[in-house]
């Protein structure tokens, strides 16, 4: 399967695409112009978000375990630093009336010194562990 991400002007941002493979599961990321960014491998099931990003040289960036598998989401590297959480029904308090319409609400928080790259990467990652729950 292959998605796509776009503004809210319909102007492309990026595409991924799911592969099931034999052992594992693997996101590849693209950027505008369909240029290879990064390729995340996953085990098919496992009871921690597990996942190895590697670079369009299949030079590896990061290994990372997820806290949780269901609901909230906190993604650390393996030396324990914080890079991404996914926060299932909250959302920051100054953005309230943007949102207190809306039925449920998900809140994703970035690290500051992410790549543009790796917030795309991370955008594909949270997307496939979050769309089957």
């Amino acid at each position: 399967m292959t998605y796509q991400l776009k503004t809210m002007e319909e102007k492309l941002v990026s595409t991924f695409s799911i592969e099931n493979k034999l052992k594992f599961m693997q996101i590849k990321v693209y950027d505008h112009n369909h240029l290879h960014l990064t390729t995340v491998v996953m085990p098919p099931m496992s009871l921690k978000n597990r996942a190895i990003i590697f670079d369009a040289n299949n030079e590896k960036l990061l290994q990372m375990e997820a806290k949780s598998m269901y609901g909230d989401i906190d993604v650390n590297n393996l030396d324990g630093h914080r890079l991404a959480t996914y926060r299932f029904g909250i959302f920051p308090y100054a953005a309230h009336p943007a949102f207190e319409v809306q039925y449920m609400n998900v809140h994703v928080s970035l690290a500051h010194h992410l790549t543009h790259t790796e917030k795309l990467t991370f955008t594909a990652l949270f997307y496939y562990w979050t769309a089957h729950q």
